[in-house]
Order: C-alpha cells, then structure tokens, then sequence
C-alpha cells in the first residue's frame, strides 16, 4: 500500500513538473511574440514622431499665413479682392489637407494599441495550436455550413 502511494506521489510530481515546463515553454513564446511587437511599435513611433511635428509646424506657418493674409487685406481694402478670395481658398484647403494627415497620425499613433492586441492574440493562438500539436490532438475543422 505504501508504495501505491508513493508511486502516486511520484507521478504526481512529475506530472507538475511536465506541466510547469510546458507554461514557461508558453510564457516564453508569447514573450519573444510581444518583444517582436514592442520593437515594431518603438519603430513605427520613431516615425510618426517627426511627421507629427512637421505638421505642427506646417500648421502654425499656415496661421501665420493667415494672419499675413488678413493683413494685407486689411492694409490694402479691396483693392484686389478675387486674388485674396483665391488665397483665402487655397489656405481653406491646405488647412483641410492638414487636418487629414493630422487625423491620419493619430489614428497611426493609436494603431500600436491595436497591433499590440492583435498581436497576442495570434500569439497566443500559434501557441495554443502548438500546444495540442504537442500533445497528439488536432483540431477540429469547422463545419462547412
């Protein structure tokens, strides 16, 4: 009797250890997975950075523009109106072109928080399809409906 015990204690703890080897396996590709991730992001924000203050400055020039713009007419009257319109209407849409790449960048500045979800979850994926490969399963197809 005691050495049924004993031989259940002993597989019982190999077991555990097979089990806890097999987490640190896992822990240990879903970490390369996000330190992949992490490089990506720290790139993709050392891009957007100087774009994002090219376009502060662009954006302040434009004010500037502006401003020198509705100096001029109010210096000069309406001596050459149809040529301040144009102006006017060129900055309109510089400004609105702005406004686009300034969304665009934030949207790409948010995208990391995407990339970084979407990332662990196919990481976590790979991994749990890599883990029932271990074990001998396979996975059940979906059913063609």
């Amino acid at each position: 009797m005691a050495k049924v015990i004993k031989d259940l204690l002993l597989a019982l703890l190999n077991a555990t250890l097979i089990l806890a080897a097999i987490c640190l396996f896992l822990f240990w590709r879903v970490s390369i997975t996000t330190q992949a991730v992490m490089h990506d992001f720290t790139l993709g924000q050392q891009i957007v950075a100087p774009l994002r203050n090219d376009l502060k400055d662009m954006t302040a020039k434009l004010e500037d523009m502006r401003a020198t713009l509705a100096r001029l007419e109010w210096d000069k009257g309406a001596e050459s109106p149809a040529a301040i319109t144009l102006m006017n209407a060129r900055l309109d849409t510089l400004d609105a072109r702005m406004e686009m790449a300034q969304s665009r960048l934030t949207h790409l500045a948010n995208l990391p928080g995407e990339l970084m979800d979407r990332a662990i979850t196919t990481g976590v994926d790979r991994v749990m399809v890599r883990a029932t490969e271990l074990r001998g399963c396979v996975m059940p197809k979906p059913e063609e409906g």
